[in-house]
């Protein structure tokens, strides 16, 4: 004998936008910092680690560009998002946004994509900044 019983499901984590986050594995600080932000009820943020070695080089930086699309499949498979951050600002700048945001939409064709250099440069439109100054505990070739 089966036993239904009625009913309701209110969709409450996710409902508004879900957000996927690709971090490094290096990164202690970058889930705790989108905690901060993301306190709108039902916008979640779920995120994956692609693989990176500690040496910042920018080869090591290119070479993450290839295990963008494959670390982003392990967020919520087959879910769309509605937004992806790739989490890596000197990876950003060494790959490019294009095609940061080309391995993005090979998994997630219709989400809109960040990093926190576009993050940075619409910051700097927004508040109509001209000159900037960079400190950074980077190599200058990175």
């Amino acid at each position: 004998m089966m036993l239904s019983l009625e009913f309701t499901q209110s969709e409450v984590i996710g409902a508004r936008a879900k957000i996927g986050l690709i971090v490094l594995a290096t990164d202690y600080t970058v889930e705790h910092e989108f905690r901060q932000v993301f306190t709108l009820p039902g916008v979640d943020f779920y995120q994956a680690r692609i693989a990176n070695v500690n040496q910042i080089t920018p080869s090591t930086l290119a070479d993450m560009e290839s295990k963008i699309a494959s670390t982003l499949k392990l967020i919520l498979p087959g879910e769309p998002l509605q937004v992806v951050a790739y989490g890596c600002t000197s990876a950003s700048t060494v790959i490019g946004e294009k095609s940061v945001f080309a391995r993005i939409h090979e998994v997630q064709p219709a989400a809109k994509c960040t990093t926190p250099i576009t993050a940075a440069f619409a910051a700097f439109d927004a508040l109509g900044a001209k000159k900037i100054a960079v400190l950074t505990p980077y190599r200058q070739d990175v």
